[in-house]
């Protein structure tokens, strides 16, 4: 059972500033290198820095699957009071070739300010919102190598599309050409 507190005497005094920055923002096994210094003094925190790097060094080099959060780096300066509301949605993804794999999430996120007035009867409590959904489904993404026979069958289907289209083409304008082309008598 949640609770919330609503003491809103702390904000009557003026604005509340809500100036942010976020440096990282993810969810799961990070798939970045964190420089973070508090991390390195932590033993199971710097295990999975390391993790994270080799994960990374995998997903960028190996996979050439390219991943970045979309807060990482987010500046926002707040000029009037209110709530930032960030709403995420979180998708595990899978990256499969062969026999490796490699999991971590993904997300999206749409952000939203909606200014609030203070004063002694206040519903709302300025701040920073995240609301997050995972979602149920899971992306996976298999890395296959074609052989080279499918590639000349496709490769030869096309060619051959491409002379029945050209020839339909070709029938097409004689007939009108035949159709509007003024008929000659022939002589008796």
């Amino acid at each position: 059972m949640g609770m919330a507190f609503r003491d809103t005497s702390i904000f009557l005094e003026g604005n509340v500033n809500l100036t942010h920055t976020i440096n990282r923002f993810s969810f799961g096994t990070p798939t970045d290198d964190s420089d973070d210094e508090t991390l390195a003094n932590d033993y199971q925190a710097a295990t999975k820095a390391t993790k994270a790097s080799q994960t990374r060094h995998k997903i960028k080099s190996h996979w050439n699957y390219e991943t970045e959060d979309p807060l990482d780096g987010v500046e926002k300066i707040s000029t009037t009071t209110g709530q930032y509301l960030y709403f995420l949605q979180v998708v595990p993804t899978t990256l499969r070739r062969g026999y490796q794999t490699v999991d971590f999430e993904q997300y999206s996120v749409t952000e939203v300010f909606r200014p609030i007035e203070i004063g002694p009867s206040m519903e709302d409590l300025p701040g920073l919102f995240f609301r997050y959904d995972m979602n149920p489904i899971r992306v996976d993404v298999q890395y296959k190598r074609q052989p080279f026979l499918r590639f000349l069958v496709r490769t030869s289907a096309i060619i051959g599309g491409v002379f029945a289209f050209s020839n339909l083409i070709h029938r097409l304008l004689e007939h009108a050409q035949d159709r509007l082309r003024p008929r000659s008598r022939k002589a008796l």
